[in-house]
């Protein structure tokens, strides 16, 4: 077995078993929470849990992909990759403070907004534990196996804070506090990784490493906040012409899908910078490589929708429990989003972003944004179907994105970039 192959399989191995632990850890808070705050409470976490997540794309600006593949391309070449480390970081503090300013403008501008202001400033930490949690810097490093840890330890936090802290229906407010201690302690913990384990400096960047780097990530930055607003667009409209126990009825499915979604993280995270690196040296060894992994990744993404399908009641009994018998038929229209955006991830992620072609990205999500935008206030406003109506919206818009993603394959694969 080759050296490449066993460092493959042991990144896999390492991203994968914290994975599992991930997985694990939520089946057993989130039947708990879900139970003590109850539908409607819950419909309020997730709605603010949207609206910040729209800072948090923000501050990454794009950096979790552009800058992993700058760090995987230069990680033998030590005064790159700290210029790389320190102008990424520099930009996104800067991005954080721009964030901050915007939420504490718009929370005291709107009513309701203002009567919930702890909440949404207790969620903003996902904000700063995106800024102290560099795991772009170690996936693009390949260091897996400290990545792994430090995830494992985020969730070990998470799971045990939630069952000291989270008692009665009012403690939801709190909620968005444990969300993000874990995450926030363990990137201080990767950030002593990587200056003193790694030995990577900080040094002040020069404005035109700053405008580069704005430059070079800026089209995956444009691809993320329109899938931002595609992803969080549904429960915020859901949260506009409804109410907050019907938003919790989407929620809780899609917090179901979204866990099937993250077991086919780790397979993501080690192999997007191995196949950067493999098609700057050969495009043709590099699509060998996307075809095999459609194969690999495609048939159990696809074996897990159809179980989800199957026995969707089941699990919304066992996770969600009888208050949330509304969500089974959300969770059966959502089942098979896992297989289309493992698919669509391989043609994006794979081929646009690591092949150089990450200009055509924004085209395909900037695409499903306006169609899920307009479907989605027809299902919630005007046809009033709530969340059965933005579930077929969710399951549209991927479809939708496969289609193009498949198409931009299938149209640009024997065409080289300009040069990057």
């Amino acid at each position: 077995m080759s050296t490449t192959r066993r460092g493959l399989i042991s990144n896999f191995l390492s991203l994968f078993s914290v994975q599992v632990v991930n997985y694990i850890f939520p089946l057993i808070t989130v039947p708990y929470v879900v139970r003590v705050i109850g539908p409607e409470k819950f419909g309020l976490v997730a709605f603010a849990q949207a609206l910040i997540q729209y800072f948090v794309v923000i501050t990454d600006y794009g950096f979790n992909m552009s800058g992993t593949r700058k760090i995987s391309i230069n990680r033998d070449d030590p005064v790159k990759t700290a210029e790389v480390f320190s102008t990424i970081m520099v930009l996104k503090t800067f991005f954080a403070l721009l964030s901050a300013a915007a939420l504490t403008a718009i929370v005291f501008s709107v009513d309701s907004l203002r009567e919930e202001a702890p909440l949404y400033f207790f969620s903003f930490g996902a904000v700063l534990a995106n800024l102290l949690f560099p795991a772009w810097m170690l996936q693009g490093l390949e260091r897996m196996k400290q990545l792994a840890a430090l995830s494992f330890s985020s969730s070990l936090i998470l799971t045990f804070s939630t069952f000291i802290f989270i008692n009665e229906t009012g403690d939801y407010v709190f909620l968005p506090i444990i969300y993000t201690l874990g995450p926030a302690l363990s990137g201080l913990a990767s950030l002593y990784v990587i200056f003193f384990r790694l030995n990577i400096r900080f040094s002040a960047p020069s404005i035109d490493s700053l405008k580069k780097e704005l430059k070079d990530g800026w089209h995956i930055f444009i691809s993320m906040v329109s899938i931002n607003i595609y992803l969080a667009n549904n429960v915020l409209l859901l949260g506009l012409f409804s109410n907050p126990t019907i938003v919790g009825y989407y929620s809780a499915a899609e917090k179901i899908t979204r866990a099937i979604q993250k077991l086919m993280s780790p397979a993501y995270q080690t192999l997007y910078p191995h196949v950067s690196r493999l098609s700057s040296a050969s495009r043709t060894e590099g699509l060998k490589f996307i075809n095999r992994t459609i194969k690999i990744l495609g048939i159990p993404s696809f074996i897990i929708s159809l179980l989800l399908l199957l026995f969707a009641r089941q699990i919304t009994g066992l996770v969600l429990g009888p208050q949330f018998e509304e969500s089974v038929w959300a969770l059966r229209i959502l089942s098979f989003i896992p297989f289309l955006v493992t698919l669509s991830t391989i043609y994006t992620m794979f081929f646009l972003v690591a092949f150089g072609h990450q200009e055509l990205w924004p085209r395909v999500v900037a695409t499903a944004t306006v169609f899920s935008l307009i479907s989605g206030v027809i299902f919630a406003y005007v046809l009033g179907l709530g969340h059965i109506g933005i579930s077929v919206n969710a399951l549209l818009t991927e479809l939708l994105i496969l289609g193009m993603s498949l198409r931009y394959f299938r149209m640009f694969r024997e065409k080289r970039p300009a040069a990057i």
